[in-house]
């Protein structure tokens, strides 16, 4: 953070950006980090952060910051290393989702579903049926509002991500517990952060507990 910090200092606009908005920004970019990779080209590896934002989250990012989008270009080019090893923190916390929460009439703005702290993706990003032509390829997405039941925000506004094969002829889709080949449902190994209780109902790891111990 120092390295960065630094950076930022000699910045001749950016070296009076605000702790607010550097926060705000690493927030953001922490639950944005799946929208950020999944349209990225297959050469930028996932664990990296890329070169570019897709233009909606430059944007989206930009008048969230209230900084131009160029000056958005230059502040991803700085922080983007240090802002992606911070996404790798365990969940969204109550913080995340204030952030989100009056950024949520500006998300809608850009067409961007993103007025949640908490959207649950798939494993994958790409199409894994060894029987498909588009193998390996990116896959389409949609969302669905979901309700994800916390113990330290409660009741939460979420979404999940089904992504899908670009192939016409595939019936493969990809959900955040299962994926879904010629209606055939196989449950991804290990227990998931968010559990599906209901069609759209989840809860976090922590309620599982509580709930198990509370259960017996």
């Amino acid at each position: 953070m120092f390295h960065t910090l630094q950076v930022l200092a000699a910045h001749p606009e950016l070296n009076n950006i605000t702790a607010l908005q550097l926060f705000c920004a690493f927030s953001l970019i922490f639950c944005l980090k799946r929208d950020i990779t999944i349209p990225q080209p297959l050469s930028e590896a996932p664990e990296c952060p890329p070169t570019f934002l897709p233009p909606a989250i430059a944007e989206f990012l930009a008048e969230s910051l209230s900084i131009s989008l160029d000056l958005m270009k230059d502040l991803w080019e700085i922080v983007r290393e240090e802002a992606w090893v911070e996404s790798q923190k365990d969940k969204p916390g109550k913080d995340d989702e204030e952030c989100f929460r009056w950024k949520r009439e500006l998300s809608t703005i850009h067409g961007l579903i993103i007025d949640s702290s908490i959207t649950l993706y798939p494993l994958e990003g790409v199409c894994t049926n060894a029987d498909c032509i588009k193998r390996g390829k990116t896959l389409k997405k949609t969302k669905f509002c979901e309700v994800v039941y916390t113990l330290a925000m409660g009741a939460c506004r979420a979404y999940s991500a089904h992504l899908f094969c670009p192939d016409t002829l595939s019936n493969h889709g990809y959900h955040h517990n299962f994926s879904v080949c010629d209606g055939v449902q196989t449950y991804y190994g290990g227990m998931p952060k968010y559990l599906q209780v209901g069609e759209h109902q989840f809860v976090n790891d922590s309620c599982k507990k509580v709930w198990k111990r509370v259960g017996g």
